[in-house]
């Protein structure tokens, strides 16, 4: 269960930094649990979020080396028409909220400087759909530009209420005919990986925040 250990550490950090803390109780924050394409799909309905393509991670190594790499969730990463990585954010320290309105002003992100040496390959690799596990290929089209928004049932209202803000808006981005393509990417556990409800890790949301205010 080494691999674990960074979904652990980084969860936590996850939770205790950025804009402000989670209310827990009042977003409907739980401990993780296996999910499935019902279960996440009755999650994401109930905020007419579409379904019809939910993705997750083939494996635990492959979450692992997710949340290692530091991004929150829910979030999202940019890609160019080029699928080049574009950051969002005006600083490193930036929440999502600045997600909403960089979707709104899509058009535009082919102006802007990608990060070098980041392409969208890197970040859609080990990508798998939930329906049947099958690995997921993006289609051989060419659009404006990309955005992987990575969420977690587990975060309870949050990831609804954020989800499908940036959804709405890409939806009216593309009926503008700005070919925004748009990727759902579930980090929560899953019920075909083989794991066992005691596999699971319990998360110490109250704790992360406590060590993060004394700070």
């Amino acid at each position: 269960m080494k691999h674990f250990m960074y979904f652990i550490i980084f969860t936590a950090f996850m939770l205790a930094s950025g804009c402000k803390f989670i209310l827990i109780k009042m977003e409907g924050v739980k401990q993780p649990k296996l999910e499935n394409q019902l279960s996440l799909s009755k999650f994401l309905l109930s905020s007419k979020v579409d379904t019809s393509e939910i993705l997750c991670f083939k494996d635990t190594l492959m979450l692992n080396n997710f949340y290692a790499s530091g991004i929150g969730s829910p979030d999202v990463c940019f890609f160019n028409k080029e699928r080049k990585l574009i950051d969002y954010r005006s600083v490193e320290s930036d929440c999502n909220a600045n997600v909403s309105p960089f979707i709104d002003k899509i058009g535009s992100i082919n102006a802007l400087t990608p990060v070098p040496g980041k392409t969208m390959d890197e970040f859609i690799k080990g990508l798998v759909v939930v329906r049947d596990a099958r690995d997921f290929k993006l289609e051989d089209q060419d659009y404006e530009a990309y955005m992987i928004i990575y969420w977690a049932k587990y975060l309870g209202k949050v990831t609804k209420s954020h989800i499908s803000e940036w959804q709405k808006i890409a939806n009216k981005v593309n009926k503008d005919k700005k070919k925004l393509r748009m990727v759902l990417v579930n980090v929560d556990y899953q019920s075909f990986w083989g794991l066992r409800p005691s596999d699971l890790p319990k998360f110490d949301y109250y704790g992360a925040q406590e060590k993060a205010k004394k700070k």
